[in-house]
């Protein structure tokens, strides 16, 4: 779910202004405020976060997202326009699935700021916000494990690092419906795994207890927080 400083959505958290807002207390505020009439919109309604710790909307977390068909619809064109919005503007995530907002697509949107190549250090190019439609991914074989952070907005209570596969194919489609296809390594394969695993109702918080390290999502913010400053100090 973060991208600067803590992880992918909470980064996966108000990364633009990396180490200057505690995310700890911004969070609930930033997911559960009412949104107004700025805020990103589909069909007239808000975009606002499902979370898992919401009964009534939880669901949509939980099951495979449908198959999106070309040419776009005005509804998904909306969709993935108020997506980029939030994710840019409003969370300053990483990455956005649209189950995370109600909608039961198989649409994701990402990105890699600079302020993303500063925290992670296998972050290895900027990527500017992008939309993949229809997403899959495969691990490719041999390329081994990373161990890291890992933070979702749509999972309130829970923090902590987990252990996905260096290198993936990807494929998927651009908003223009050209098919893509491609490799992604270090951070930017976490994510992209992080953010399609939405669209197959699957969450980040299933890989915590193979992980074996982690906690309530405060205690677990602290300690990266701590990690990145020692971080800082020894680059400086």
């Amino acid at each position: 779910m973060l991208q600067s400083r803590f992880a992918f959505h909470a980064d996966i958290t108000g990364f633009k202004k990396l180490m200057t807002i505690n995310i700890r207390y911004a969070l609930p505020f930033l997911l559960l405020t009412a949104c107004t009439h700025k805020e990103p919109i589909m069909n007239n309604n808000p975009l606002t976060i499902v979370t898992t710790c919401q009964p009534d909307r939880a669901p949509v977390l939980h099951t495979p997202a449908k198959d999106v068909e070309f040419p776009l619809s005005q509804e998904i064109k909306d969709l993935i326009a108020g997506m980029k919005d939030l994710m840019e503007h409003k969370l300053y995530a990483a990455g956005l699935a649209a189950v995370q907002v109600g909608a039961p697509y198989k649409v994701i949107v990402y990105q890699v700021t600079p302020e993303a190549l500063k925290i992670r250090e296998d972050a290895r190019d900027v990527v500017p916000p992008t939309a993949l439609i229809n997403p899959s991914y495969e691990i490719i074989q041999g390329s081994g494990t990373t161990f890291d952070w890992e933070f979702c907005f749509s999972v309130l209570d829970q923090g902590g690092k987990v252990t996905r596969p260096t290198s993936i194919k990807y494929t998927g489609y651009d908003e223009d419906g050209h098919f893509i296809e491609g490799e992604a390594h270090g951070f930017l394969a976490r994510l992209l795994q992080h953010e399609i695993d939405h669209v197959n109702g699957l969450l980040c918080s299933r890989l915590y207890p193979s992980g074996g390290f982690y906690g309530p999502r405060d205690a677990m913010f602290k300690i990266r927080e701590e990690e990145i400053a020692k971080k800082k100090e020894l680059s400086t």
